[in-house]
């Protein structure tokens, strides 16, 4: 990866990283004996390109992470972090609980109304779902 960013980036192209999120969670290096955090783009970030070392990490322009709904415990064990899984529900003024699409249906990133323009479309997603556990 290291290598082909380089490259993409000598000929003016720009770099965005997609990861697994257990795969760059973090820029500490995992120091579990077992190599149990799995945060491999950074364990394998740094190569000697061209005589000079290289940072995949410094050298992209992103990261999109690929998030999924399976659950790794082994970060949770192994986390520094003792909050790191803990599941306390604390709602935050713009992290909510429990999303509704239905409460502003023009606002971006909202998905409730499509084709909103023509007066036309349905509810393309649910219009509550939990965001957190």
């Amino acid at each position: 990866m290291t290598g082909v960013t380089h490259h993409m980036k000598k000929a003016g192209f720009v770099v965005t990283l997609a990861p697994m999120s257990t795969a760059v969670y973090t820029d500490e290096e995992d120091t579990t004996s077992g190599q149990f955090m799995r945060n491999e783009f950074v364990k394998w970030r740094k190569h000697s390109i061209d005589g000079e070392e290289r940072d995949l990490l410094v050298m992209a322009d992103g990261i999109l992470l690929q998030w999924y709904s399976g659950f790794d415990a082994a970060l949770c064990q192994n986390s520094k972090d003792p909050n790191a899984c803990t599941c306390d529900n604390i709602e935050l003024e713009d992290y909510p609980n429990v999303y509704n699409n239905t409460k502003d249906p023009n606002h971006p990133g909202v998905f409730y109304n499509y084709f909103a323009e023509d007066e036309f479309g349905g509810n393309m997603y649910p219009q509550t779902w939990p965001t957190r556990c």
